[in-house]
């Protein structure tokens, strides 16, 4: 399951996804990230992170690769929210990978401060 619940009042988003991505799943978050860069440019994202999702099949990791794709022209910063040091330690590979997005890293409890970092150069 994958999901984007937009964060009331703002251009932030919350991706919230448990087990295994499967194909339909990932296609329909991209259709959504493409909706919302027709209606808003931008999106700023925040998600839990506890382990790095896995893939049903084959398919759901091209559909994967696809919606990447997709998210490099939507997504301008992404705060992850995560109690592992190992995720923590790959932010400065994804800020290095994906430039053009600014990627960091927050402790579970610190959502709040992840998300007034999100709205830092929107106010």
């Amino acid at each position: 399951m994958i999901k984007m619940l937009s964060l009331t009042g703002t251009d932030n988003y919350q991706l919230i996804y448990r087990g295994q991505l499967e194909a339909q799943n990932i296609r329909l978050l991209r259709q959504t990230l493409e909706e919302i860069k027709d209606r808003d440019g931008n999106v700023r994202l925040v998600t839990r992170m506890d382990h790095i999702p896995t893939f049903k099949d084959v398919k759901s990791f091209w559909e994967l690769l696809r919606m990447k794709r997709s998210a490099l022209k939507v997504i301008k910063q992404y705060a992850i929210l995560t109690p592992k040091t190992w995720i923590k330690q790959l932010v400065p590979l994804a800020n290095w990978l994906t430039p053009g997005i600014s990627v960091r890293a927050f402790e579970p409890e610190e959502a709040p401060r992840a998300i007034a970092w999100l709205n830092e150069d929107t106010q």
